[in-house]
């Protein structure tokens, strides 16, 4: 409980999981796994919102013992959180959508639902022009998408998602998305984060993506060699190029035969054209790699 401090946490914390103990000790202990859990992927002033859904949503499936354990540990965590006054996060805690992915047992069935709920709460980075972002983001990512999440929810709070004058119609489900990818991409065009440089979040983040694909294989290291560079050193960074060059890098796969002429295969091609390009820069006319050097 030493990872989550601030505002009396921990005491509070520690309180009322004596009080589980001494009225049901197996409660008490499976609300302490979750705590416990819950602390280590929340920040260090206390849980957010996107704390408690990444850690119910994505990594309770996993550490428990089977779904029904996982259940059981998210009911005792939601009775600890409402303890502490935590009501919504206690909420989620005990929700279906909560009961439902932690019993998901296939993989694309969990993801679809995930996606689902993630979209609904409206806390959470969304994929924007800018980024898509990984289901389990890791290391620099992870504290980009926890910093979104809690920008998110001090928005919400704040009524930036409610209509604009009082009484008004509800915001619709495409308005509070262009306002949720408007959120993120600011958080990442202007935050700077905590790394000692004058780098922002986007940054950050595509340095950290460039050594993440670079550990994939030794070609890949070699197409993003000075890459890095080239984006601090640009007057205008085209971050948009790292996506399409990762795109590109996927259709490619672990390498493709060249037609006998030295030229890519023709559907390739295609696929390239369709997957690395926007609709309004696609080529015209995709075929047959024409008036090209052979590689």
């Amino acid at each position: 409980m030493d990872d989550v401090k601030g505002s009396g946490m921990d005491d509070a914390v520690s309180a009322a999981l004596s009080y589980f103990d001494s009225v049901d000790p197996a409660l008490a202990a499976d609300a302490r796994l979750g705590w416990d859990g819950l602390a280590a992927v929340s920040p260090p002033a206390g849980p957010t919102q996107h704390s408690v859904q990444t850690f119910l949503w994505i990594y309770l499936r996993h550490a428990a013992e089977g779904p029904d354990r996982a259940v059981d540990i998210a009911r005792a965590l939601g009775d600890l959180l409402e303890r502490l006054g935590r009501v919504a996060y206690a909420e989620i805690a005990r929700s279906g959508v909560t009961d439902e992915l932690v019993r998901a047992t296939d993989d694309a069935i969990w993801l679809q639902q995930y996606r689902a709920a993630t979209e609904q709460s409206g806390i959470g980075a969304v994929d924007t022009e800018l980024v898509t972002w990984q289901d389990a983001p890791t290391g620099v990512e992870r504290a980009i998408v926890e910093k979104i999440g809690e920008t998110l929810e001090v928005a919400t709070i704040a009524g930036e998602f409610e209509p604009s004058k009082p009484g008004g119609r509800p915001l619709g489900v495409t308005a509070r998305a262009t306002r949720r990818r408007g959120v993120t991409d600011a958080v990442l065009t202007s935050d700077q984060g905590k790394n000692g440089t004058d780098d922002v979040l986007l940054e950050q983040l595509l340095d950290h993506r460039i050594e993440l694909w670079s550990s994939y294989s030794a070609p890949r290291a070699e197409l993003y060699l000075g890459l890095r560079e080239a984006l601090h050193e640009a007057v205008e960074p085209v971050y948009g190029c790292v996506r399409r060059l990762e795109s590109f890098i996927g259709c490619i796969g672990d390498g493709v035969a060249l037609t006998d002429a030295g030229y890519l295969p023709d559907d390739l091609v295609a696929r390239i054209a369709r997957t690395v390009f926007p609709v309004a820069e696609r080529p015209q006319f995709v075929g047959r790699e024409l008036d090209t050097d052979k590689v």
